[in-house]
């Protein structure tokens, strides 16, 4: 049976098996090291695996098509996993800081092999490349939250694994804070990394406006289109990595209804040609002089 998302599902399924690889070996370099840098570093990838599962969820439940109960789709399904993934994040880097802290504050180190550091560089390298794959395969698919976060959780704390990684070859050399220091340094990559991430997602369900980038592009695409005398009241909101807009455009007044039509087709033609195909528009008609711009954005036709 055909999973819904399509490709969105494919690459969250291969996130899914690459976390859990990574889970397993560095749960078992853990075990053999004592390391709660290395440790740390297994919550991470097993906090990547609950979040790979949060995305494949979303994305399945997102990729379903509109219906009665949700006539403008499913895609916020798809933000509230990535929301949740966050919240892991969150929750994780909390244990790992207090178990770290307290390892600081007793004086506590571990005798570190070898073995420690490698496995924190092999988990960088694998990151890295996961990071930078899920990243192009979100852009692939015209835009997903939860492949977003996912390739957030490879990429936004590369820096204090790598700093984790020199840590433990600190440990290793008869350093004991290293150790626990290094786990400091991921707790910290996390929480940054779920601030950044959590207040993108959190814009979006509460219908934040697109950046003002994006609304300009909008407003000039509205703006080329010749039978279009001003427009007002152009408005913007982000859904599972799909654009929707609505405007009230006016029209010069004696516009035919068939006119009429053809200047709204041509406003939504030049909307998606601009700004992508994963753009959902409603176009309302005025006649030019019925109604005032509203507070919204609004302007002239050029």
């Amino acid at each position: 049976m055909r999973l819904p998302g399509g490709r969105k599902a494919r690459y969250a399924l291969v996130s899914l098996a690459v976390n859990l690889g990574l889970v397993v070996g560095k749960g078992a370099a853990a075990a053999l090291t004592g390391s709660v840098a290395v440790l740390a570093d297994a919550a991470d990838s097993l906090l990547d695996l609950f979040s790979s599962l949060l995305a494949l969820v979303g994305v399945v439940l997102g990729g379903r098509p509109a219906d009665e109960t949700h006539s403008y789709g499913h895609g916020r399904f798809e933000t509230a996993a990535a929301l949740l993934q966050v919240a892991l994040i969150a929750l994780t880097a909390l244990g790992i800081g207090v178990e770290a802290v307290l390892r600081l504050r007793r004086g506590v180190g571990a005798a570190i092999s070898p073995l420690a550091p490698a496995a924190v560089l092999v988990g960088v390298l694998v990151a890295l490349a996961m990071g930078v794959f899920l990243r192009h395969a979100a852009r692939e698919v015209g835009g997903s939250a939860a492949l977003e976060a996912d390739a957030l959780h490879f990429l936004g704390d590369l820096w204090a694994k790598l700093a984790a990684a020199l840590g433990l070859v600190l440990a290793s050399r008869g350093v004991w804070w290293a150790d626990p220091g290094g786990a400091m340094m991921v707790t910290m990559g996390m929480v940054l990394a779920a601030g950044k991430r959590g207040w993108r997602h959190l814009g979006e369900l509460t219908d934040r406006a697109p950046p003002a980038e994006v609304m300009g592009v909008a407003a000039q695409a509205i703006s080329s289109v010749p039978d279009v005398v001003r427009f007002h009241d152009l408005r913007g909101r982000t859904s599972g990595g799909k654009l929707f807009l609505d405007v009230c455009v006016e029209v010069r007044p004696g516009l035919s209804l068939e006119d009429a039509h053809l200047v709204s087709e041509e406003v939504e033609r030049r909307l998606k040609g601009t700004l992508g195909e994963a753009v959902d528009v409603v176009v309302h008609i005025e006649p030019f002089g019925h109604d005032s711009p509203g507070p919204s954005a609004g302007g002239e036709a050029g």
